[in-house]
């Protein structure tokens, strides 16, 4: 039974088989038809990405398991009514390493990316994503909308992925290196037309 890591706190319910870093299924409370089936692995912790809980104590409670929640990050433990761990650089032994993509006060924002260098998997709950808001038809993978004039063009160009799992849309997993880096160059110039688009599609027909 292969062990699996569920991110983002079940926000977007994609468990990561620890066999070549790929998703092999879905699962959040608008998806209850997708659950993970139990011979093809455990759910052994949830990992709060950002600060926004959503159904985690739920999701841990169900699975007897924690969330693990990286040491810096504030105001997602007290929210919680299940076991929470905490972690460094290193979440346990996935072989995945934590980093801090964003923290700040303008925009309030909390994000840790995981990375991991022997199958080249990136996780990125917020900072990107392939969802139709986050990107413009040029993109395979854009910068979330709030921070398209100020992308987190420093730390996320430090990798080299070969796979790019995000928490708004499906996961890149081909060209995902060419993909980020698109993304991120192409961000500030990009957001007009982004908007543009996000706009037009609030218009009625």
């Amino acid at each position: 039974m292969d062990s699996a890591v569920l991110d983002d706190a079940g926000k977007f319910g994609r468990l990561v088989r620890e066999h070549g870093g790929r998703p092999c299924c879905y699962w959040s409370k608008r998806r209850r038809n997708r659950r993970p089936h139990k011979k093809l692995f455990r759910c052994t912790g949830l990992l709060a990405g950002c600060r926004r809980t959503y159904d985690a104590a739920e999701i841990a409670t169900r699975h007897d398991v924690s969330v693990y929640i990286p040491n810096w990050m504030t105001g997602v433990e007290t929210k919680l009514n299940a076991p929470v761990e905490r972690f460094g650089s290193k979440l346990a032994d996935t072989g995945y390493e934590a980093f801090v993509v964003r923290d700040s006060t303008v925009p309030p924002w909390q994000e840790a990316g995981l990375f991991n260098a022997d199958n080249g998997t990136l996780i990125i709950p917020e900072s990107v994503g392939t969802a139709s808001y986050f990107v413009t038809e040029e993109e395979r993978l854009g910068v979330h909308p709030m921070l398209r004039l100020f992308p987190p063009t420093e730390v996320l160009s430090q990798y080299r992925p070969a796979r790019i799992l995000v928490g708004h849309g499906e996961g890149i997993l081909s060209d995902a290196d060419r993909a980020l880096q698109h993304a991120l160059s192409g961000s500030r110039g990009k957001t007009p037309k982004l908007y543009g688009k996000t706009l037009k599609s609030f218009l009625p027909l």
